[in-house]
């Protein structure tokens, strides 16, 4: 039996509390259910868990994540997650919606309509979105397959939705001949350029797709992203 002397003359022992250690090290040992491994993808949450990427990916296609120049507080912009602008901010600008693009030059380069291939952000914009189609398409597919139950399951027509947005993005954003790939056993498998009104058309398809899902009716949210 350990003990410590403390002042007074009172003694406590300490036995217990390492005892105590011993035994807590296992109870507070903890797993991480965000988290599924890619041995779990096609299950019910890792269907779930395709879906909640989508977002997150569709969510930085479309808002963007971009540094071309240091500002401060944050210096390097190699800490860009996405390195592009984002579709709102790059078709605002080229289309003047937004009146005055600030100071930094790609954004004045595409204001003025004088982009070149190398402009920066504007390749990243364009991975970026594919990146975002991709896995929309590859949610939808993965709930249909193996989530819990298709026929409620209103994630379905909400990936279908996400995915028309990014059709709809790249029709009306970037010229004709848009590529279409996929990944097909772990490898890209390239498509072939599709014309404005290949990309247009297969946006409307999504959107249909999405709004013949048993589970959404006029008003829901899904229903309106659909619709829009």
């Amino acid at each position: 039996m350990y003990s410590i002397q403390l002042t007074r003359g009172l003694c406590v022992s300490t036995a217990p509390l390492l005892l105590a250690g011993v035994v807590g090290c296992g109870l507070l040992d903890t797993t991480q259910p965000n988290i599924v491994g890619s041995e779990n993808l096609d299950t019910p949450a890792g269907a779930a868990t395709k879906r909640l990427g989508a977002i997150s990916i569709f969510t930085l296609a479309k808002d963007g994540d971009f540094e071309p120049v240091g500002i401060p507080g944050n210096p390097d912009p190699s800490n860009s997650n996405d390195a592009s602008d984002g579709y709102i901010l790059t078709s605002g600008v080229l289309s003047d919606e937004f009146v005055n693009p600030g100071f930094i030059p790609s954004r004045t380069e595409i204001d003025l309509r004088i982009a070149q291939p190398t402009t920066a952000g504007i390749t990243e914009l364009f991975l970026s979105l594919a990146r975002a189609r991709g896995q929309a398409e590859d949610a939808a597919a993965a709930l249909q397959a193996v989530g819990t139950d298709p026929n409620t399951d209103t994630g379905i027509p909400e990936m279908y939705s996400l995915a028309g947005y990014t059709y709809l993005f790249f029709g009306e954003g970037f010229c004709s001949g848009v590529p279409v790939s996929h990944i097909v056993n772990d490898q890209i498998e390239y498509g072939q350029p599709l014309t404005t009104a290949q990309i247009l058309d297969t946006a409307i398809a999504r959107f249909s797709t999405a709004l013949t899902h048993p589970n959404i009716v006029a008003g829901d949210p899904v229903h309106s992203l659909a619709s829009t």
